[in-house]
């Protein structure tokens, strides 16, 4: 028995390829660009200010602006003072690409300065909210005042039992702690808006 073969088969079978072959080509032809750190780690003393510098590398005749930024991507501390890390200044410009040659352009990295002074810092009172609400009534009850000077004796009382427990301040320590911070750097293609490029880095403070 003859197998009749269909005439479509061989424009199907070239078109698959066409698909196979063409399609990745044309999608690694693609403009675009990547984005390298100084180093996988950069070790900073504490309180300190840093420049890293990072370089973007175009791809397949990529051109044009990129907009670049860094974000805290791991904080293992939890701490409310991490290093901060971006651009600085009012006049930095924006990375363009204009040929085939890497392009670089510097973040700063710095850390959040030193404790408090003692002076400044939470301090108990010697003298308990209580001990300032009995003194308070006793000069109430023993003392001769008119109704008006009584109710300004209340609202006293009042307020030194509100605000007294808050001692002589609420400073706090803003020293950014020693430990290991991962931050990403990105870039957008200032055209299409569009991140292109993305890349990591660890920030050790000492």
């Amino acid at each position: 028995m003859t197998k009749i073969r269909s005439p479509r088969f061989p424009a199907i079978l070239a078109l698959g390829f066409f698909f196979l072959c063409w399609m990745p080509a044309k999608a690694a032809s693609t403009p675009g660009f990547t984005i390298a750190a100084p180093a996988s780690t950069i070790t900073i003393k504490n309180p300190s200010v840093n420049q890293a510098n990072f370089t973007i590398t175009p791809q397949n005749g990529f051109t044009g602006a990129v907009d670049v930024g860094c974000t805290l991507a791991q904080n293992p501390s939890g701490t409310m003072y991490p290093p901060s890390c971006g651009q600085t200044g009012p006049a930095v410009p924006t990375p363009t690409v204009t040929g085939p040659n890497p392009v670089s352009f510097s973040m700063t990295i710095a850390t959040s300065g030193e404790p408090l002074p003692v002076s400044l810092r939470y301090r108990r009172p010697a003298f308990p909210a209580g001990g300032y609400a009995l003194l308070a009534c006793a000069l109430l009850l023993f003392i001769p005042a008119s109704g008006r000077t009584r109710r300004n004796f209340l609202f006293l009382v009042f307020a030194i039992v509100l605000f007294a427990p808050l001692g002589c301040g609420s400073g706090t320590n803003t020293r950014t702690p020693a430990g290991n911070y991962v931050f990403t750097v990105t870039g957008t293609d200032q055209a299409t808006g569009k991140i292109n490029a993305s890349v990591n880095f660890t920030v050790v403070v000492q």
